[in-house]
C-alpha cells in the first residue's frame, strides 16, 4: 500500500498531539502511516518502519524534546532525509513544544526548514495545510468534502464532521458574471436538498483556490442530479441520499462499504448514482463517423 504521509514522532508525543494529527488526516482522506493504526501484534517494527518509508510520498517529523532523545526517530529521519535528496518538500517539519535553537543542535538542516508550530497553529489549521502540500485535490475539493461531512453528521450522530472548520478568507474579490450564473442554477438546481443561498454559495467559490474547477465538479453533479430525479416522485429522503452519493463520489469517497449504508438507495441503485455521475454526459458520434460505417 503506499501512503500520502509517514509520521515520524516520539511515543510521549503521541497522546497530546500526534494521534489527533493522524486521525483527522484519515478523516480528510489523506492515507497516513502511523504506527498505532497500522502496526498488528507481531509485526516487526523495523521492517514496518521501513515498508512505511519507502511507501510514503512525504514524511511528518513531529520534532520535540523527547524526539531529539530517542535512538528510532533518527533512524526513520535518516531514511526520510535520503528519501529527500534532489527533491522538494519531502520532509514536512512540525515543531512540537521545542525551540529553534534543540531543533538547531540536533539536527541544522531542519532548523532551516519551514515548520510548523503547534505554539502558533490549531490542529486543524496545521491540518489544513499539510493536506495542501501533500493531497491538494483534496484540498481543493474540501467545499464539497464539507457538504459531504455534514450530510454524514446529519445521517449518522456521533460521526465528527468538518462542518466544524472556520470558512476559509475569500481570495477572489471579483468573479466575472457568466461565472455567478452558472453558481445561481447550480444552487437552484440543489436547493431542496442544500438549503444554502446564492450569496453563500458564491461565497464559497470566492473562497476556493480554483474556482472555475471548483464549479465544473458541482455542474456535473447538478447535471446528474436532474437525471435522477426528473419525473421521478422520489420521497425527500430519497433524494438527500442520492445527492450525498453523488458528492461521495465526486470526492472520491465512496466505496462498497459505504454504498450499502444509504438508507433509501439500495447498493445497485448507489451505482447508478455513480454512472451517471462519470457519464453526465453520453457520448457524441460524429455524423461522418456514421456514414463512413
Amino acid at each position: 500500500m503506499e501512503y500520502d504521509v509517514f509520521i515520524s514522532y516520539a511515543s510521549e508525543d503521541e497522546e497530546s498531539f500526534v494521534a489527533a494529527l493522524a486521525d483527522l488526516l484519515a478523516k480528510f482522506g489523506v492515507k497516513v502511516w502511523f504506527a498505532p493504526a497500522i502496526l498488528k501484534i507481531g509485526d516487526s517494527l523495523s521492517r514496518s518502519i521501513d515498508k512505511g518509508l519507502a511507501n510514503a510520498k512525504f514524511g511528518i517529523v513531529v520534532l520535540s524534546k523527547a524526539y531529539i532523545a530517542k535512538p528510532w526517530p533518527e533512524y526513520e529521519l535518516k531514511g526520510l532525509t535520503s528519501k529527500a535528496i534532489g527533491k522538494d518538500k519531502v520532509i514536512l517539519p512540525i515543531w512540537h513544544e521545542i525551540s529553534r535553537d534543540e531543533v538547531l543542535s540536533f539536527s541544522p538542516p531542519l532548523a532551516d526548514t519551514f515548520a510548523l508550530y503547534t505554539s502558533r497553529l490549531s490542529l486543524h489549521e496545521i491540518a489544513l495545510k499539510i493536506i495542501e502540500i501533500v493531497r491538494p485535490d483534496i484540498f481543493n475539493n474540501l467545499l464539497r468534502l464539507q457538504a459531504w461531512e455534514k450530510l454524514k453528521s446529519e445521517a449518522t450522530p456521533g460521526i465528527a464532521a468538518i462542518k466544524d472548520l472556520k470558512p476559509g478568507p475569500i481570495r477572489h474579490k471579483n468573479l466575472p458574471e457568466s461565472f455567478l450564473i452558472r453558481a445561481k442554477m447550480v444552487q437552484r438546481t440543489l436547493a431542496d436538498v442544500l438549503p444554502v443561498s446564492v450569496e453563500e454559495t458564491i461565497n464559497n467559490f470566492r473562497r476556493d483556490f480554483h474556482p472555475w474547477e471548483e464549479l465544473v465538479h458541482w455542474e456535473r453533479m447538478a447535471a446528474a442530479y436532474l437525471d435522477l430525479t426528473s419525473g421521478n416522485n422520489f420521497s425527500f429522503e430519497k433524494r438527500k441520499d442520492i445527492f450525498s452519493a453523488l458528492l461521495g463520489f465526486s470526492t472520491d469517497m465512496i466505496d462498497e462499504d459505504k454504498a450499502n449504508k444509504f438508507q433509501h438507495l439500495s447498493f445497485d441503485e448507489v451505482v447508478d448514482v455513480g454512472n451517471s455521475y462519470l457519464n453526465v454526459m453520453p457520448k457524441i458520434v460524429d455524423p461522418k463517423d456514421e456514414s463512413s460505417e
